[in-house]
């Protein structure tokens, strides 16, 4: 293996990152989905190509069966959990309450051989329970150093916006990032191919649920989360596909 593995940034200068505000390192804009990787020696090989491509970013959950289990044994063997930013999901449906929160994320971490993640989503909603309880226990976590910072999958942007809300006035963090099932779908129909510039090499990766993305000289950059913008205002934060904007920056939302 070549030693650009050591440095996810030192093998390819085409790849484009952003920044997610609680996060020290820049995140790769495509980010490796760990669905599928339920086998070591399989799973090795691609996340190996995948950083070589100036990858560094990695998706994973509670949910996905041996996954974190794979992602954190290949850190392991190849030393590189310090240059690695893990986003990892926990309390899926039907266990989606903070109680959950607490005892999952203890699991990831012990999974992924690692005291800490870089990014973490409550993996579902629950609304039979008040958003201020979630906010309240992703506090004491970040609190304790286990979580740089946290958001939602599938939430709702009115509950995101109730708990930054419930987050303000008690002095406490609110949510940073947003994912939405409804995001990826219209991102899958626009741009089946992700694409990132690779000099004279070109890879395939299977991406989650039978999804690739594919490496060639092509940029085309992609997102899979966004940082959450204001929601004070009237717009409507979506999910979205076009590279980076005219300011360097990561797009966060279309009105």
């Amino acid at each position: 293996m070549s030693n650009n593995v050591q440095g996810v940034h030192s093998a390819a200068p085409l790849m484009p990152y952003g920044r997610v505000s609680g996060v020290e390192a820049g995140v790769s804009r495509v980010v490796m989905g760990t669905l599928g990787s339920q086998e070591l020696g399989s799973a090795s090989v691609m996340f190996d190509e995948f950083v070589e491509a100036g990858g560094n970013c990695f998706d994973t959950a509670r949910h996905y069966g041996a996954a974190e289990l794979v992602l954190g044994q290949w850190m392991k063997n190849r030393g590189v959990r310090d240059e690695t930013i893990v986003i990892t999901k926990g309390a899926h449906t039907p266990n989606c309450n903070p109680e959950t929160v607490t005892k999952e994320l203890g699991e990831s971490l012990e999974r992924l051989q690692t005291d800490s993640v870089d990014i973490y989503f409550l993996h579902r909603d629950n609304l039979d329970v008040p958003v201020g309880d979630f906010v309240d226990v992703l506090n004491r976590h970040q609190e304790s150093g286990q979580v740089s910072v946290f958001g939602g999958s599938n939430w709702s942007l009115a509950r995101v916006a109730a708990a930054n809300e419930y987050a303000e006035k008690n002095g406490l963090t609110g949510f940073t990032v947003w994912w939405n099932l409804r995001g990826r779908a219209a991102l899958r129909h626009r741009t089946r191919h992700l694409e990132v510039g690779w000099p004279n090499k070109t890879c395939r990766f299977s991406r989650g649920r039978a999804r690739r993305v594919v490496f060639s000289p092509t940029v085309v950059p992609t997102l899979q989360i966004a940082p959450i913008p204001n929601l004070s205002g009237a717009g409507t934060a979506k999910l979205t596909s076009s590279g980076w904007n005219e300011h360097g920056r990561w797009p966060t939302s279309e009105v």
